[in-house]
């Protein structure tokens, strides 16, 4: 079943539009989990208020699939120096009546085919311009085709080996959007929930604020073309890997404990050379790396502020602890020596350290194993205010469905897009694991020497199953919880069950960590055991 819906917007009525055939081309370069799905707009009635009540039935219909859709591709020519007037009416109309814009918050991007060089340019830019203005978060770039009759065939396939290259990337980039958009959906609704627990505990809890960077840098600030990378060139840990990051991405890193997770960030981070293959990364790019090992690097005899002073210089002492009051040292904890600060504290100053100069990309290994469940509240908190781009290498479900829109797999030396969300990610997992038993059973029994490890197998899905067990019941408890606390006047009516109930919540959430935890260490070794 496809994962990403795609809805395409021709902006031509006429039958032999080379933008049809330019769109038709771009669906064929479409994987299997991209759906396209053609608008019809030349049935719309041309656009009155006079006409919006009752909504036209073709109207309805346009707005419906333009709604559906996880993003928008215009396909259009251009007019008078504009865009087609049948596009303008479509884009009116959907933007009607007042209140009810489709295209707001809607990703799309812009191509567009002519016989001229750049003959679509302009109305690419007005078109780029009306969607900006209706809220539309339209893809980066220019795309536009000098059309050739020979360069498409008559099956609407691409004859032209570099127009072909360069198209197929445009849609993989596009596919890249709007799936990021779809886990950004899913990330706005957890957060809506989350928020009346979050502001029981918000006056509490220091938070966490990463400074933004000070120029934004045109994307993409990181592209990977076919590396090969790891210790020792015979054996690379990762082969012909090929990525791009964007200012505001939001990836989190998947895969079993060994696959490359570490390996991949240190490249991104500029601290492991690749064998082969080319790496860019824009110019004057600044990256902050944290990563769990950094805790025992500290300066046990110095204060947070010491380790502040050292990265200010001659600045004045009152500069020096307001900065280290931003990362939540304020007062006397300033002063406190790093050997007696908890596990959590050190996070805290590490993470203040590590993004100190403002980065345009986060890199964060495991950044939440030391924090307790508010602490981690925080740092989502801070991580989807950061307007960089963010990196997460983590076990902990809530902060990679709190804060991230992209999924990466590293599994088998590669790095794949995955394009689900991680309870897709989950049943993958698992539907690997039945395969592998459904292949164990087709092949017969074990040897007698191979004993130690069918029971360890045995013991393993134990694991699997108990854990799994486990995650069931606590999330049935949580979505109790969940449901007392939506109630629209608990926080007014009965403020101390409120609390309790979230106390609750929050003791569920930690015990649901560790229950998931346990569950991803089972099924790593069990990947990694190749049983």
């Amino acid at each position: 079943m496809p994962d990403v819906n795609i809805a395409v917007v021709v902006g031509s009525n006429r039958r032999a539009s080379i933008n049809r055939k330019l769109a038709s081309a771009l669906a064929k370069l479409a994987d299997r989990k991209l759906a396209v799905n053609f608008v019809r707009i030349d049935d719309l009635p041309m656009y009155s208020q006079d006409l919006e009540v009752p909504l036209p039935a073709s109207v309805a219909r346009l707005k419906a699939e333009i709604e559906r859709a996880d993003a928008v591709l215009f396909v259009t020519p251009e007019h008078n120096r504009s865009i087609p007037a049948v596009l303008k009416n479509a884009i009116d109309w959907a933007a009607r009546p007042h209140g009810r814009n489709s295209w707001a918050a809607k990703p799309a991007a812009i191509i567009g085919a002519s016989p001229g060089t750049i003959g679509t340019a302009v109305a690419q830019q007005h078109l780029r311009q009306v969607l900006g203005n209706l809220g539309a978060l339209v893809m980066g770039g220019e795309a536009y085709i000098a059309y050739k009759p020979e360069l498409i065939d008559d099956a609407d396939v691409i004859t032209d080996a570099g127009t072909r290259s360069f198209l197929q990337a445009f849609v993989d980039r596009f596919k890249a959007k709007a799936s990021k958009a779809r886990q950004a959906q899913s990330r706005v609704k957890m957060l809506e929930k989350m928020r009346p627990v979050a502001a029981l505990v918000r006056e509490e809890v220091r938070e966490i604020s990463f400074p933004a960077p000070e120029k934004m840098l045109s994307p993409p600030i990181i592209a990977v073309d076919n590396v090969s990378v790891g210790y020792d060139p015979a054996r690379p840990v990762l082969r012909r890997v090929t990525l791009r990051i964007d200012n505001d991405d939001r990836i989190a890193l998947l895969g079993a404990n060994g696959n490359g997770k570490s390996t991949l960030v240190k490249l991104l981070a500029d601290r492991l050379k690749p064998f082969s293959g080319t790496i860019t990364r824009a110019e004057k790019l600044a990256i902050a790396y944290f990563a769990q090992h950094q805790l025992d690097e500290l300066n046990e005899d110095a204060s947070p502020y010491d380790h502040i002073r050292k990265l200010m210089g001659e600045a004045p002492e009152a500069k020096v602890r307001a900065r280290a009051g931003a990362i939540g040292f304020s007062g006397k904890a300033a002063d406190t020596k790093a050997g007696s600060l908890s596990g959590g504290e050190k996070a805290r100053l590490l993470l203040g350290l590590a993004t100190f100069y403002g980065p345009n990309m986060i890199i964060l290994d495991e950044p939440t194993n030391h924090l307790d469940i508010d602490s981690r509240a925080a740092l989502a908190e801070a991580i989807n205010e950061f307007p960089g781009a963010v990196i997460m290498v983590s076990h902990d479900r809530y902060l990679i469905e709190a804060c991230a829109d992209r999924l990466w797999v590293v599994a088998d030396g590669a790095v794949t897009s995955f394009e689900g969300d991680l309870d897709e990610y989950r049943r993958d997992v698992l539907s690997a694991r039945s395969r592998a038993d459904a292949d164990v059973a087709r092949n017969g029994k074990a040897d007698k020497p191979e004993r130690p490890k069918v029971e360890k197998r045995g013991s393993l899905k134990q694991r699997i199953a108990n854990a799994e067990a486990e995650i069931a019941r606590i999330s049935e408890i949580i979505a109790k919880i969940d449901t007392a606390l939506a109630l629209p006047d608990i926080f007014t009516r009965d403020p101390k069950q409120a609390a309790q109930l979230s106390m609750a919540r929050a003791n569920a959430a930690t015990a649901l960590e560790r229950a998931e935890e346990e569950w991803l260490e089972a099924s790593s070794q069990f990947d990694e055991a190749g049983l």
